[in-house]
């Protein structure tokens, strides 16, 4: 699974988050899950007036094989 997942949400007066949604999904349910709860767990933010739009992107990668 790997992927880009475009997530919208406001900042509340407290820092808090209102209205976090997926914008653009990944493709993956699980992904798209993951980048709210993401967002979510961040809070309290500092206060930015306005609609914030990021990208988090999912990538697997190899690890380096352990000795």
């Amino acid at each position: 699974m790997e992927g880009t997942v475009e997530v919208e949400f406001q900042i509340a007066w407290d820092g808090s988050i209102q209205e976090v949604k997926v914008a653009k999904s990944s493709g993956f349910a699980l992904l798209d899950e993951a980048s709210i709860e993401a967002i979510k767990q961040a809070a309290p933010l500092p206060i930015v007036p306005g609609r914030i739009r990021i990208p988090i992107s999912y990538r697997l990668s190899e690890r380096p094989e352990r000795p």
